[in-house]
């Protein structure tokens, strides 16, 4: 006896195609936002390995790496995060092979090497992430900012992501325009205020200040 073959019909492929679009679009959401919340664990953790080590530094040495490579006229140390050329690379970023030291006159802190080999003592380059050009990224790929003395952490340093939009601020600013300083939401004349309203934390931004 022959087999009979049932056809779908039209209406039943269309309700199928659809079916398997609803699905595919909810794992591709679903993978979205796992994607995002790892991105943001990845930056979390940089920031707390970075602070971690910073910490362990102002405690054996007493300074921060500070902001300015050539800010050091006091005689105190400039840990630089960056090359003192600043035609090569941009201020506020952390580079990976410019962990330099620089002194106007004494070595009252000890040799150069020490402070350089104590931070990467502290801190396992490796399980960081740096761009092509050997800066100190985000789980976006984007730049760190570093600010010390800081701009929020008067005290200490400011370390900032902008998180997945890539602006900063509540602003949503670009990099250059919060830093530079004209705008009145940038971090210079906002300060805290370039992040909340009402106390209540407004930008997708992640920092050593409030997460």
């Amino acid at each position: 006896m022959a087999k009979r073959f049932e056809l779908f019909t039209l209406v039943e492929l269309l309700v199928v195609i659809g079916i398997i679009a609803i699905l595919a679009g909810l794992g591709m959401s679903g993978y979205g936002i796992a994607m995002r919340k790892a991105r943001e664990a990845r930056t979390v953790s940089t920031i707390q390995k970075l602070t971690l080590a910073l910490e362990n530094l102002k405690i054996k040495h007493g300074v921060y790496p500070v902001e300015l490579p050539d800010n050091n006229t006091d005689g105190k140390y400039t840990f630089c995060f960056y090359e003192a050329d600043k035609t090569k690379t941009e201020p506020d970023e952390i580079y990976k092979w410019y962990w330099k030291l620089n002194t106007a006159k004494d070595m009252k802190m000890g040799s150069v090497p020490r402070y350089t080999a104590d931070f990467l003592k502290a801190v396992d380059l490796n399980a960081l992430d740096f761009d092509d050009e050997g800066r100190l990224v985000d789980g976006w790929k984007k730049p760190f900012i570093y600010r010390c003395p800081g701009v929020v952490n008067t005290n200490s340093f400011d370390l900032i992501s902008a998180g997945p939009d890539g602006k900063f601020g509540k602003n949503n600013l670009t990099r250059a325009v919060f830093l530079a300083g004209s705008d009145a939401a940038s971090l210079e004349k906002a300060g805290r205020d370039a992040f909340v309203t009402n106390g209540e934390v407004v930008c997708d931004d992640i920092t050593n200040f409030f997460n």
